[in-house]
Order: C-alpha cells, then sequence, then structure tokens
C-alpha cells in the first residue's frame, strides 16, 4: 500500500484522492499511514531491540495500547513528551479514529462529509508524531537502526 520511500505530502494527496470516491477506503488509508507512522517513530525512538519491540507492537491494538507502548518505550528512556501531548487534538482525534473500527469490521459505512474532517484529524496526527521525530533528529522515512538485544 505504501512504501518507505513514498513521501507524507504524496500520501496525503493519494489518501484525499478517495474521499469523493469511496470515503470509507480515504478512512482506512488514513489510518494505515497513521499506524506506519506511530510504529516507526516508536522504532526509532525507543532503545528496546527491534525484536522485542516488533513482538510487543504486533501485540498492540488500538490507541490507548499505543499510548501505553509510547509511555514505556519513549518516555522510559527520555524525557520526551507523551502520545496525547504530541498530537495536538487528541482527544479530537481518538474520536475521529473510532471510525476505522466501524469501517473494519464492517459494522456502517459513511458519506465524504463525515469521513472528510475524520481523515484530516488522523493525517494531522501522523504528520504531529513525524514532525516531533524531526525535531528529535529521526527522518520516519529513513532506514530503521538496528538494536539488538543486549547480551550480559
Amino acid at each position: 500500500m505504501f512504501f518507505v520511500s513514498d513521501n507524507p505530502e504524496a500520501r496525503e494527496l493519494y489518501i484525499q484522492k478517495f474521499l469523493t470516491r469511496e470515503p470509507a477506503i480515504s478512512v482506512l488509508l488514513a489510518a494505515a499511514h497513521f499506524e506506519w507512522t506511530i510504529f516507526r517513530a516508536i522504532m526509532f525512538l525507543s532503545n528496546t531491540s527491534n525484536k522485542e519491540l516488533r513482538e510487543r507492537l504486533n501485540r498492540c491494538h488500538g490507541l490507548d495500547a499505543y499510548k501505553d507502548i509510547w509511555r514505556d518505550e519513549i518516555n522510559a528512556y527520555t524525557s520526551k513528551s507523551q502520545l496525547p501531548q504530541i498530537i495536538q487534538r487528541w482527544s479530537a482525534f481518538k474520536k475521529a479514529f473510532i471510525l476505522r473500527h466501524i469501517l473494519i469490521h464492517g459494522r456502517e459505512t459513511c458519506t465524504t462529509n463525515y469521513a472528510e474532517p475524520r481523515v484530516k484529524l488522523i493525517l494531522e496526527a501522523a504528520n504531529n508524531i513525524r514532525e516531533f521525530g524531526t525535531q528529535q533528529g529521526i527522518d520516519l522515512y529513513n532506514r530503521m537502526p538496528v538494536r539488538r538485544k543486549k547480551t550480559k
């Protein structure tokens, strides 16, 4: 769906193209973009080995789980901000992200008018995380660092 070589602006344009034709697809693509972004940010900013961190992230479901992993993996090693502080409109974003779950489980569909503000919030949250990474000196579109489990 997306590649590391895709720049964020091109991804956003691609996602927004679906708003008029297939608004539900646009929401799901925005959610996938967000989850890709937060996954990479955690992988870049954590000091935990890649293998352990990937295993934990593979069991991660939902925003509260991402918030907990962020707290444990990022704030445990640094004094960096909590996820709800980095995502500037956290409360509105959380409400918007619920639509992802409704759509993916086939409970409902949505109109362009309903999807558009939610897609914008989800893309904004991904941008907030990307900008935070940039402030920390990382580019989420670069090759990920390799961290191995420390041996005694």
